[in-house]
């Protein structure tokens, strides 16, 4: 049976001379072209002031082209630097970005380390670009965090007491070595291959010394902190011996890895990222005010809404958000329906009905349950009984710093049908503690019963939790490469700047669609570059000079 088949129209081998070039093998719709419009108009002076003005050799890659191939090869799922060096050699797209400039691995290493600092300006200048596309206002600000793997073994962490019997027994050996050592000294024949072992045991000892004594540092300061939070109830801190600044926290697939607590906030109307970072140990809420600050600096004004989880509405950060004159939208278990505290009278038992609801919840019953009458200064708990005030005691912190709490304690809990869901095992009666945060607490409760409250919030899932499903299923990235906190956060940075040009370059790829039918061009299509003219006029920043672009040396 004869088959025809397709035959090639060049030979490999056959030289060209008349052959199509770079800009016309990709499309004119191809959203490297707006990567690189993009960046084309952004200033880079700062980035090019982190260069040496002398020095032999050939002359830096202009950063502008790096940082391209940097966040194109992230939009493809191209993240290591050995990855983008091959990409560099081989693919016609990164050709066209970099002109057909080498650049090796450790250049895309050094570079992403070196400018890391740098993203928090890079995001600003993509966020003002979408906000002038879609002529938006201040808007609102989703903020929200996610675990991500760090680049350390899943096994392996221990508590101070482990790390001290560790380096306990990592002495004795150490000690054991240098008798050798000196045992050899004192021999007429020396034996120059057993002296060089040892020398080789006693540098690795040496090595593995510092390790372990900078993760017991690390361990015995986060129990310290963790005895501070709980007290007596503490419980020892495990630290990874691979990335001592990672934190062991569960996985959301089961079972505890050593992770970090990433987070980021999100401009509701451009779905680009305002603010990026990561937090110690998994204190999400502190990224709340870097976060509305970040904003403040980039459009000029604050959010007038911020949209968070429950993690989040801390007291100091609804103190805070109130004094910025923000307002706070996050979840509160007062501000439930079925939530008896809520009853027109307080002082009224509630029916038998729901009775049987609250013993059928798991755990014991919240303090939500319990409604504050502000006149007599005390708690109603869902029964109808009274929690007048008790006593005032310190909570949290260090002495001399600790928050005032107030204690409300009920006066008869006999015979209560509650009892079993409400007090602990050798309690006779419940307490509840009432602090200076309270009143923003019930403000947040009341807020969230109203119907514009409930419509705004659900935004915040669509919002931010597309982001870290984006970034971990269509970018492909769930775990850190880099080790340390530093590290760490600028390779999340990276990430985040990869996203955000994403949804940039999907915004206006949208606009150019949307435009090309009337555009008066003979080709009926519109440049990218024209694209951005209209969209972004008259930026206020200088652009980089045109390609090659090499920096003198």
């Amino acid at each position: 049976m004869i088959r025809k088949w397709a035959t090639a129209p060049l030979d490999r081998h056959q030289p060209v001379l008349m052959g199509p070039s770079l800009d016309e093998r990709i499309p004119e719709d191809a959203p490297i072209r707006l990567v690189d419009e993009i960046l084309l108009g952004m200033d880079w002076t700062e980035w090019e002031c982190a260069y040496s003005g002398a020095g032999r050799g050939r002359p830096p890659i202009h950063p502008r082209l790096m940082a391209a191939a940097t966040l194109y090869g992230m939009m493809n799922r191209i993240r290591s630097s050995r990855d983008l060096e091959t990409a560099a050699s081989m693919r016609v797209d990164f050709h066209w970005l970099l002109g057909g400039l080498p650049v090796d691995h450790s250049t895309f290493a050094k570079f992403r380390k070196e400018h890391g600092d740098k993203l928090e300006g890079l995001l600003a200048e993509m966020n003002r670009q979408a906000r002038a596309a879609l002529s938006a206002g201040p808007g609102r600000l989703a903020i929200d965090g996610t675990t991500m793997r760090a680049n350390s073994a899943r096994t392996g962490a221990r508590t101070a007491r482990g790390l001290l019997d560790m380096v306990e027994s990592l002495e004795t050996e150490f000690r054991q070595v240098m008798a050798d050592m000196e045992t050899l000294d004192a021999m007429d024949g020396l034996d120059g291959d057993e002296i060089a072992a040892l020398e080789k045991r006693k540098a690795e000892l040496e090595r593995e010394r510092e390790k372990l004594e900078k993760a017991l540092e690390v361990a015995r300061e986060r129990d310290r902190a963790k005895q501070e939070k709980d007290g007596k109830d503490a419980r020892a801190v495990r630290v990874p011996l691979t990335d001592t600044d990672a934190s062991v926290l569960p996985n959301k697939d089961g079972g505890h890895a050593p992770n970090y607590t990433a987070t980021a906030a999100v401009d509701a109307d451009t779905g680009l990222i305002v603010h990026a970072d990561v937090q110690d140990g998994g204190d999400e809420a502190s990224a709340v005010q870097p976060a509305v600050e970040a904003a403040a600096a980039t459009f000029g004004e604050k959010p007038a809404q911020l949209l968070a989880d429950s993690h989040f509405a801390t007291g100091a950060n609804l103190q805070y958000l109130e004094g910025e004159g923000i307002e706070a939208l996050a979840p509160s278990k007062a501000a439930a329906e079925d939530n008896p505290a809520a009853r027109p009278d307080p002082t009224q038992p509630i029916d038998p009905a729901q009775i049987e609801d609250l013993l059928k919840r798991k755990g014991k019953l919240d303090k939500s349950l319990f409604a504050y009458d502000q006149e007599a200064d005390l708690y109603r708990c869902p029964m109808g009984r009274s929690l007048p005030f008790s006593r005032s005691s310190g909570r949290g912190g260090v002495p001399g710093n600790r928050t005032v709490v107030r204690e409300y304690q009920c006066e008869d809990c006999s015979s209560c049908p509650l009892a079993s869901k409400c007090l602990s095992r050798k309690a006779k009666s419940r307490i509840v503690t009432r602090d200076e945060y309270e009143p923003l607490r019930e403000s947040l409760a009341a807020r969230m019963r109203t119907d514009q409250a409930k419509e705004a919030y659900k935004s915040r899932a669509p919002l931010i939790e597309t982001v870290f499903g984006h970034i971990k299923g269509a970018m492909g990235i769930r775990a850190f490469l880099t080790r340390g906190r530093n590290s760490v956060r600028a390779e999340w940075r990276w990430i985040c700047a990869a996203y955000s040009m994403r949804k940039l370059v999907a915004l206006l790829g949208r606009q150019r669609a949307a435009a090309s039918p009337t555009d008066p061009s003979p080709t009926g299509t519109r440049s990218p570059a024209s694209l951005l003219s209209r969209a972004c006029p008259a930026p206020p920043f200088r652009a980089a000079p045109p390609r090659p672009l090499p920096l003198a040396a």
